[in-house]
Order: C-alpha cells, then structure tokens, then sequence
C-alpha cells in the first residue's frame, strides 16, 4: 500500500496533485511505522523468569463509600510488596512487581485496605509466572 502511494506519487508531474500524494504517502508511512516504533513495552519475562508484573482493579465491596488506598501481597515464600492504589470513587488500579515467582507460582495473601473506617479485607490468591509476556491479572474486588 505504501510502495503503490509513492509509486503514484512519483509518476504524477510536480502539480498540486503531486503534492498531495507525496503527503499521502508520507502520513501513510508515520501512520504505520509510528506505532511499531512505539508500540507496548517489551515483556521482560517468560516462564522460565522469576519477575512477573501483578496488576489489576480493586473494591471496597460493592459501592461503598470507602475507596480502596493500598494493596498488599505476600507472598508463601516471603517476598510481599504494598502498592499504592490510584482511585476513582470505590473501586481503582494498583500494580507491584515480584522477582521471585517459582516456576510452579506460589500461593499469597492479598489485602486490601479500605481506609481506616473502611477496614481491610483479604483474599487468598496464586501467583504465577504467565506463558507470554511478565504481567498476571490480577482482580480484588469484592
């Protein structure tokens, strides 16, 4: 599709046609290369790395008025991170990364914390290496 825009764009005698298709074909090309440039972050693991990304949405059961404000997870094997929750009303999006995730995945321990009249509510959860990529789904709500 390209090649055809500057195949066309050549051919044509320097008018304002030309003109036209010369930018064509130029914001053809940005628009495709662009975001192979850009594009998602590299994954920086698979199953044979230990680091995998947890991230995923949190609730302070159903609609409450207290917002979820950290998310805790340990870990069966010790390793426990706190992430910081970013809110929108009762519900957010948190995210933490493990560097010690066994190959089989590792059961843990996830609480939420509501506030201080809200309360804290847990949940037992496995952690696990994913196939493809480095980050695993993760959703608290109640």
């Amino acid at each position: 599709m390209i090649k055809t825009a500057t195949k066309i764009a050549a051919a044509l005698p320097h008018t304002p046609a030309r003109v036209k298709a010369v930018a064509f074909a130029t914001t053809l090309t940005a628009g495709l290369v662009a975001p192979m440039a850009v594009g998602a972050p590299a994954a920086n693991a698979w199953t044979w790395s230990s680091y995998v990304h947890v991230a995923g949405q949190t609730q302070c059961g159903g609609f409450s008025k207290y917002s979820p404000s950290q998310v805790t997870i340990r870990l069966d094997n010790g390793e426990a991170h706190i992430a910081n929750v970013s809110s929108y009303g009762w519900f957010g999006t948190y995210g933490m990364d493990f560097g010690q995730v066994p190959s089989g995945g590792v059961g843990a321990t996830a609480w939420v914390n509501c506030g201080w009249l809200g309360g804290t509510w847990s949940r037992r959860v496995t952690i696990y290496r994913p196939s493809l990529g480095s980050q695993q789904n993760l959703d608290l709500r109640q």
